[in-house]
């Protein structure tokens, strides 16, 4: 009902609540509409699509009438006692306005189009008598009890009048005095003296062929088929005007001046002024090793910005491993106001070669010149950037994201013969796995000659220190047995590899093989049939009602390291995601992969934050670069070994949300069944190696767990205890060699 609802008495377009919740909430209990909506053209009608399904499937009536805008022609006619056939020139307006319709305007008919064929809407056109136009903006809502609310206004029925134009529209509501009904009488009398042909300053004409002509382009559709559409257009909505309104504030920022961030009222955190003043004791060069959630990027700024105030000239050169993080380093520079040429390098930006040459002119000119560059890693190896940079090195700070990256073959030369000399590397894990020696180099890259690094901020500090930036979490590893099938590939390929006898010493073709039967029989762990039981069980565990901001990490597709292929970590995701909408019928999953557009990763993430998806089943893609707050449930489905990938992962978990007490962590183990009739005890060597790895992780994450030292069933140790014991592990040995 109307009264249910808490009107304000007057909406302002760029508030909240806003005219744009004004009109959803009025149509979502509405029954009638009367609607005086001033002159015709597609912008009158983009918005009112929210809440207007809605309104339809209340049993909802409309009348409407509107002003067809009159040339210089018409009016003389007019004049002359003429009666033009508006209602032709309308379709013919239609059918030009057609050309540029949104799939709001397409919506909008839509449901124009039923409310016609089931005989529930009326239209007409009103010219004024006198020269000018019929621009009135008001009407009356009613519901099924009798409750009217009225409004009206300066704003126009257009997109930008609801968001950007300092607009406004005034509501009365009949169940609030007598002073509101009287408005509210006044307006419905006005409307019906329109309506009813009685006002002496305008022309009233019918419009059914206008009608016709919208059920002809608009055939009717089911009302079930309206509202669904609807929904999904409000949501894209809502996405699209939370982004616009982030734009408009980094726009804001990038003309101020550099600044720490208006978001942060109190600047720089304790631990971020220290990272500073450590890199400056370096030489303006280090590693911030700093886990993840904890403001590595701000941290660097901050850096970036105190240099500026001695400079009074900004020249950043930003490399990062992937496309989303350059967008999202690009917002991160608008906050702190260094907004001017800022340069995306990399597939992203199709013009970055001549945004690149442009630059060097200017800076021919003047040496001084602002230019942040966020530059893929890709893409800055490549031979045009190379010709470039050496007339951007200058004066310039490097920030390598994500710094690990910077190890791989084709990229250490580069940097090693980087002529820039303020430098700094961020990573929660800057060494690099099985690569010692680009672990080695990566350091010497950044001064990081012996340790500690240049800054640490560790997990356990976020999480338990005095400044706390990670929320705490609760871990539970769960384990899931290989079946006899799958036992017996594994106890063969275990053999072959045994037999081997593979050392340091050994040809390299020898090598080789055993390095393919590791990879097979890899696969065949990541395969376990049984995950997806044990996945299944902890659904259950979870409860539908508390299955909500949940990520699962699914195997990833490469074949190569052992993975997956890409088709069948595919079909595992499908499978899973099928089995759980069995379990959990009315739960909305969805997949975020590498090819997921930026448009759908971002309206993804952002449905998932507001809980309209619960979970998000995903493989690689996730680990670096996104900021999720309100994750709070992590299942790993993908039995990773390498450190920075689940310590990443983790990191994803434990960001800190108003709402989001503590994470919980719920990871499965993989592991051979030795109560199988295939199991070998000659190779229990071998076994209790390949179990050891996958408790390295389990050793991670119970160290700085809540339960660690749970004595319940639930807890740690009782979880593991048949492959610990079977296999004489300690979870408490392997947490003190970390």
């Amino acid at each position: 009902m109307l009264n249910q609802i808490k009107f304000e008495p007057v909406y302002i377009s760029n508030e909240n609540p806003g005219p744009i919740d004004f009109f959803q909430s009025a149509l979502n209990e509405s029954t009638t509409l009367d609607l005086g909506l001033g002159y015709f053209s597609t912008a009158a009608f983009n918005v009112l699509c929210s809440g207007f399904a809605r309104f339809i499937s209340n049993g909802g009536k409309m009348r409407m009438y509107m002003n067809q805008d009159l040339t210089k022609e018409d009016y003389n006619m007019l004049s002359r006692g003429e009666v033009p056939d508006f209602d032709e020139r309308l379709v013919n307006s239609f059918e030009e306005m057609r050309k540029t319709f949104s799939i709001y305007n397409e919506h909008f008919f839509s449901c124009l189009s039923y409310l016609i064929s089931v005989n529930r809407l009326e239209i007409n056109i009103i010219v004024p008598i006198s020269e000018g136009i019929a621009h009135e903006k008001y009407g009356i809502f009613k519901d099924n009890k009798g409750n009217k609310v009225s409004f009206i206004g300066s704003l126009n029925f257009t997109r930008s009048a609801f968001l950007k134009n300092q607009e406004s529209i005034d509501c009365s509501c009949s169940w609030k005095g007598e002073d509101s009904i009287e408005k509210i009488e006044s307006y419905e009398k006005r409307w019906q003296k329109v309506w009813n042909r009685q006002d002496p300053n305008v022309r009233v004409f019918d419009a059914p062929l206008f009608c016709r002509e919208i059920m002809k382009e608009y055939p009717k559709k089911e009302l079930n088929e309206i509202v669904k559409a609807e929904e999904s257009l409000i949501k894209q909505f809502k996405i699209q005007q939370l982004m616009e309104q982030e734009e408009d504030y980094l726009n804001r920022s990038a003309h101020c001046g550099p600044h720490f961030p208006d978001s942060y009222p109190n600047g720089p955190l304790t631990y971020q002024k220290e990272a500073y003043n450590s890199w400056k004791e370096h030489n303006s060069q280090g590693i911030f090793a700093m886990a993840t959630g904890t403001g590595k990027t701000v941290t660097s700024l901050n850096c970036a910005l105190e240099e500026y105030k001695n400079d009074r000239f900004y020249h950043l050169i930003i490399a990062v491993p992937s496309k989303a993080l350059t967008e999202q380093w690009e917002k991160e520079v608008k906050k702190f106001g260094f907004g001017d040429n800022i340069i995306l390098v990399g597939s992203i930006n199709p013009t970055w070669r001549k945004d690149i040459g442009n630059l060097r002119l200017h800076l021919s000119i003047n040496d001084k010149t602002n230019f942040v560059i966020i530059v893929t890693y890709d893409s800055l190896i490549s031979k045009v950037f190379q010709q470039a940079l050496p007339f951007l090195s200058k004066d310039a700070i490097l920030i390598a994201d994500e710094v690990h990256n910077v190890g791989a073959a084709t990229k250490l030369p580069v940097f090693e013969n980087m002529t820039i000399n303020r430098r700094i590397g961020l990573s929660a894990t800057p060494n690099r796995v099985y690569d010692e020696d680009g672990s080695q180099r990566i350091a010497h890259i950044f001064n990081e000659l012996e340790p500690p690094y240049t800054y640490e901020f560790t997990m356990e500090q976020a999480i338990f220190g005095p400044i706390r930036r990670l929320c705490h979490y609760n871990y539970y590893p769960r384990i899931a047995y290989l079946n006899d099938e799958e036992m017996e590939k594994y106890v063969k390929i275990t053999r072959q590899i045994n037999m081997l006898n593979v050392n340091d010493e050994s040809p390299d073709e020898l090598k080789q093989k055993r390095d393919s039967l590791l990879i097979k029989r890899k696969r065949i762990l990541h395969k376990c049939e049984q995950k997806t039981q044990v996945f299944l069980d902890i659904l259950d565990e979870i409860g539908e009602d508390n299955l909500q901001y949940a990520f699962v990490y699914c195997p990833e597709g490469n074949k190569q390291e052992g993975e997956l292929s890409s088709d069948e970590a595919k079909r595992l995701i499908e499978n899973i995601i099928a089995e759980a909408k069995q379990q959990y019928p009315k739960k909305n999953f969805s997949v975020y992969l590498g090819e997921t557009s930026s448009e759908q990763r971002r309206a993804l993430i952002e449905a998932f934050t507001d809980g309209d998806v619960n979970a998000i089943f995903a493989m690689k893609c996730l680990d670096e670069g996104v900021d999720v707050p309100r994750a709070e449930i992590g299942i790993f489905l993908s039995s990773t070994g390498n450190p920075r990938q689940f310590i990443q992962r983790r990191g994803r978990l434990l960001r800190i949300h108003p709402d989001k007490e503590k994470a919980k962590i719920y990871d499965i183990i993989v592991s051979p069944d030795f109560n199988s009739r295939y199991y070998d005890r000659s190779l229990f060597d071998l076994e209790r190696s390949l179990v050891e790895k996958e408790l390295i992780r389990v050793a991670h994450f119970a160290k700085l767990a809540d339960n660690y030292h749970s004595l319940g069933n639930d807890g740690i140790y009782n979880s593991l205890k048949k492959i610990t014991d079977h296999y004489i592990l300690s979870i408490a040995k392997l947490i003190s060699e970390i």
